[in-house]
């Protein structure tokens, strides 16, 4: 037998090695951190019984720490695994299956096999990933409400499941009664963060969807959350950062969406906040400054189905003793629509300061975004 040179982005549609459940399940309890390792053993091979005959070019190939496993592929004893998938109602979803995303498909080594709870047909709508930290301030908190609230109602909002921004943006897709996708760290018999149990079980009753590369009955490890990571940016047309630090977690998914070719929306904040330097250098390398749920529809060519309850709503008077000085700058000179161009000449503010005084202004209601990139007091 000659093996194949391995490939990393696929066209083929079909792997015999995948047509089986026992195979799956043995491939992903062994192979799942080695993307790369699987894609070679499903490209090269119809059987479990095949790849031990080479073990030791497989060895060589990839410097395998532990080349025995290569013995007992067939071992594996996968009862465990098939009473849990059919008692929890969870499936497989591999390569070979024409419900694989064909986004996700397109990646660097995508996961020959994923496990699933929940309504598929999520997978072939159009998605947006919302992601930021764990930890976020208020401001991160109040944007991603706000973003999600006005996204959701025409693309697929997926998410990694954590606290923070993630359980944010799909919490405030379930509550405006849509459908999310929650990317997992850890297997799907498992709920992590523990706190999350309601919320894994609202976002299964809502049709929305769970998905996991991470093999049953496996306990969190933290380089799962990288390998969850580019799933997620895999998925998605695009990806909205709401808040991120110099090296946090979000930038990793970030970066993935950039290798993917995935459109990337940074949302600015505040230039004195640690908190918001990841997301500025992300601007600084391309990705599109974004302040309004506009920017997004316009750079997809979609048009909002329909107003949200979000949409900012007019306002009877400003209260301007709750204004800072820079809102206040900014409102005096928008008494007729601006653009943001015309604002920098107009309010002598730097952009990064203007374009976080603008986001801070539209969550408060008091300015709006209009579909030609123009602003306006929501009252006017």
């Amino acid at each position: 037998m000659i093996l194949l040179p391995l490939i990393q982005q696929l066209n083929m549609t079909s792997f015999k090695l995948l047509n089986s459940t026992q195979s799956c399940i043995t491939l992903n309890y062994y192979f799942y951190h080695n993307p790369k390792l699987c894609h070679f053993l499903i490209q090269n091979f119809n059987s479990l019984e095949d790849i031990s005959q080479y073990k030791t070019d497989i060895t060589a190939q990839f410097k395998l720490k532990n080349p025995q496993v290569l013995d007992t592929l067939t071992t594996l004893k996968i009862t465990p695994y098939e009473t849990y998938l059919k008692s929890n109602d969870t499936h497989i979803l591999s390569l070979n299956d024409p419900s694989y995303p064909n986004l996700l498909k397109q990646i660097t080594y995508p996961p020959p096999i994923l496990f699933y709870q929940g309504n598929l047909n999520c997978l072939s709508k159009t998605k947006l990933a919302i992601i930021g930290p764990r930890k976020p301030s208020d401001y991160a908190k109040q944007v991603t409400t706000y973003f999600t609230e006005n996204l959701c109602q025409d693309f697929c909002i997926v998410s990694g499941f954590a606290n923070g921004i993630d359980a944010i943006a799909h919490q405030t897709t379930l509550k405006n009664k849509q459908h999310t996708i929650a990317v997992m760290g850890v297997g799907l018999d498992t709920c992590y963060p523990k706190h999350h149990k309601q919320l894994k079980q609202e976002i299964i009753n809502n049709e929305g969807l769970l998905l996991s590369e991470i093999p049953l009955f496996s306990k969190p490890e933290k380089f799962h959350f990288p390998l969850r990571n580019r799933i997620i940016s895999g998925l998605c047309e695009g990806v909205i950062i709401t808040e991120a630090a110099v090296k946090s977690g979000s930038l990793i998914t970030a970066n993935y969406g950039l290798e993917q070719n995935r459109e990337i929306f940074a949302i600015p904040g505040n230039i004195f906040e640690n908190t918001s330097k990841g997301v500025h250098d992300l601007i600084k390398q391309g990705a599109k400054c974004t302040t309004s749920p506009h920017d997004i529809y316009d750079e997809f060519n979609i048009k909002q189905s329909k107003k949200n309850t979000s949409q900012p709503q007019l306002n009877k008077a400003i209260n301007k003793d709750t204004l800072s000085e820079a809102e206040k700058t900014i409102i005096n000179c928008i008494t007729t629509p601006k653009h943001i161009d015309e604002l920098i000449h107009e309010t002598q503010l730097n952009l990064s300061e203007l374009l976080h005084t603008l986001t801070f202004l539209e969550i408060k209601k008091v300015v709006t975004k209009t579909a030609g990139a123009l602003y306006t007091l929501t009252n006017s």
